[in-house]
Formats: C-alpha cells, structure tokens, sequence
C-alpha cells in the first residue's frame, strides 16, 4: 500500500527513528515503525494483519492504530472510494493511506 502524510512533520515522526524516538516514547516508537511496515507490505486496507491493529473507525473515514501511548491516525485516500450497500467503506479496494495525526 502506498502512504502519504498530512504534512512535513508527521513525515519526519514517521520515517525517522530518531525523530520518532524523540518524539514518542520508545515503545510507541517502534510500534509505528513495525505497524508502517506491515501497511507498506499490505497489498490493502483488509488484510489480516492490518484487521489485528485497527482499532476503530472514528469521525466517518477516520481510522486508528494503537501504537501504545500514542494513535496513529489514517484516512483512505483512493480517489474514488468504493462503498458497500450500507454506506460502509470497502477497505479491500483501499490501497492509498494518508497519516494525519499521532496523538
């Protein structure tokens, strides 16, 4: 899957250990490398190993990956987005994320 970030700082937390590091705790730290990993890896958003992680949808298309004191929060960005007949997102078509937050 391909991953992009809201903007320059996330970017830095997210591809620099010693940004990260720096920024959340070591434990939170590794865990958004090893969790940026297995979605890079992920051929979508339905994958098993993804599925483990997410934690819940928040705010409509608002996902979020418990990183330990920190959360990692994605949107789907595939331009169009497919839904199901309840209006619920088909994340097997989501092969484009966005970080937009670590609180």
């Amino acid at each position: 899957m391909r991953i992009s970030f809201e903007n320059e700082e996330l970017r830095e937390i997210c591809l620099k250990s010693e940004v990260a590091a720096n920024y959340l705790d070591i434990h939170s730290s590794e865990n958004l490398k090893t969790r940026l990993s297995e979605l890079r890896s992920a051929e979508n958003f339905q994958e098993e190993v993804i599925n483990y992680y997410i934690q819940e949808q928040v705010e409509g298309k608002l996902y979020k990956i418990d990183l330990g004191k920190f959360n990692l929060y994605l949107v789907p960005v595939n331009k169009p987005l497919h839904f199901d007949e309840a209006g619920k997102l088909i994340r097997s078509h989501v092969t484009r994320l966005k970080v937009v937050d670590i609180k």
